[in-house]
């Protein structure tokens, strides 16, 4: 009884995490909560550019934006990575040009900017952006 216990969990378990993608258009947004089939999407989720390319890739958990997600442009080239946690932007946020060169790097802390560092198109270090007229 106890091995079939086990065995009933690890089927379980591996049918959650097997879970296919769902395409983002499909989840329903209320308050800042993702929904699918009006539960809170737990899962990875993707959407793509009507050409069929990947245009964004993340997850979720509870509903809510959750771990690493990336964007791209309509060539396949990396647009923008950002993490998420209980669905604030948390820690690193990278941002590219469509050339390749990066544009931007902002650190969050559960959804406040804390630190930003940009370059223009050709890779030169731009001073910091002022807030209010500063």
């Amino acid at each position: 009884m106890k091995y079939l216990f086990i065995i009933a969990s690890l089927i379980f378990s591996i049918n959650i995490f097997a879970q296919t993608p769902i395409d983002f258009t499909k989840l329903q947004e209320m308050k800042e909560v993702f929904f699918n089939n009006g539960q809170p999407f737990t899962g990875e989720c993707f959407q793509n550019y009507p050409s069929g390319q990947k245009g964004m890739e993340g997850s979720f958990k509870d509903g809510k934006r959750d771990g690493i997600w990336n964007w791209y442009y309509d060539d396949g080239s990396r647009k923008r990575e950002t993490n998420y946690r209980w669905g604030k932007m948390h820690g690193l946020s990278i941002i590219w040009y469509k050339n390749g060169q990066k544009r931007s790097e902002i650190v969050y802390d559960m959804g406040q900017n804390v630190k930003q560092i940009r370059w223009d198109e050709e890779g030169n270090f731009l001073p910091p952006p002022t807030f209010g007229g500063q």
